[in-house]
């Protein structure tokens, strides 16, 4: 579902042509989905854009580099791990199924 998703590189596209109308719900579509995927990291991120954007204005340019990084972290080891993801029967990406377990930790803020 996420390296699929094309809701980030619509959000890059909106902010990168100046464009916040377009870009808020967006933002609030990708939060979204950083918060069904539980991938807090991200989730937290995007609050300052969403927030920027709401008020009418671009958000900061390293408020959407830290964002950007983020979502490359996580696409980049998702997408060579695809395969062993789709065979979890959960639904959900648990970084079992063959994919290393470690990796999970810097996506993934867990409490506690």
């Amino acid at each position: 579902k996420f390296p699929k998703d094309e809701t980030f590189s619509q959000l890059k596209s909106a902010i990168d042509a100046g464009d916040a109308t377009a870009a808020a719900p967006l933002a609030q579509a990708f939060q979204h989905l950083c918060a069904e995927l539980a991938f807090s990291k991200l989730y937290l991120a995007c609050h300052p854009i969403i927030e920027a954007l709401q008020d009418g204005d671009l958000p900061a340019a390293q408020d959407f580099e830290e964002l950007e990084a983020g979502y490359q972290d996580i696409a980049d080891f998702l997408i060579p791990h695809a395969r062993a993801l789709a065979k979890c029967d959960t639904g959900a990406y648990h970084f079992v199924c063959g994919a290393p377990t470690y990796r999970a930790a810097s996506f993934i803020s867990l409490p506690g």
